[in-house]
């Protein structure tokens, strides 16, 4: 990169895409070798690469919830308890979707690319602290990534 240039952040909201990709697969009944379902995993990887392919960022950077959030949950004692989790037609999520987001997390640190998940922390907690907390060059673009087609641009 040479100085001129900008550097190009890109900050994905790791449970919303991976979630997102879990619900636009679920009729595919894509499985591994073993029989392990893998549609989340294909549609996240897929979208990844399409933005990168798209954007050519300068760095990535994860974030994942690790739990429900600790802040929200003692302000309102009942957050997320709305959410009601039925099965698909090929199974259930709370089962299928642990196991894609651990081989995310190995694919990632696989290609080299940043992820992060702090305990009782959500995604998008994660990313305002770091928008709020690094020092970032005079030259930034920071793009937010919560969905495949929603992009929330900051320079």
């Amino acid at each position: 990169m040479s100085g001129t240039e900008a550097t190009r952040l890109l900050l994905f909201d790791g449970n919303n895409l991976v979630q997102r990709s879990y619900w636009a697969m679920a009729g595919a009944s894509l499985h591994d070798s073993r029989n392990r379902p893998t549609g989340a995993l294909y549609g996240t990887i897929k979208a990844f690469l399409g933005t990168l392919k798209e954007l050519h960022p300068t760095h990535c950077l994860w974030l994942f919830d690790d739990g429900k959030s600790d802040m929200r949950t003692a302000l309102r004692p009942d957050y997320k308890g709305h959410r009601k989790y039925s099965a698909t037609a090929t199974g259930d999520p709370r089962v299928e979707l642990p196991p894609q987001f651990d081989a995310l997390r190995a694919f990632f640190s696989e290609i080299s690319v940043a992820h992060w998940s702090q305990r009782g922390v959500e995604a998008d907690d994660l990313i305002a602290h770091v928008v709020k907390s690094l020092k970032w060059p005079e030259k930034l673009s920071l793009i937010h990534i919560s969905e495949p087609t929603r992009r929330y641009a900051i320079s």
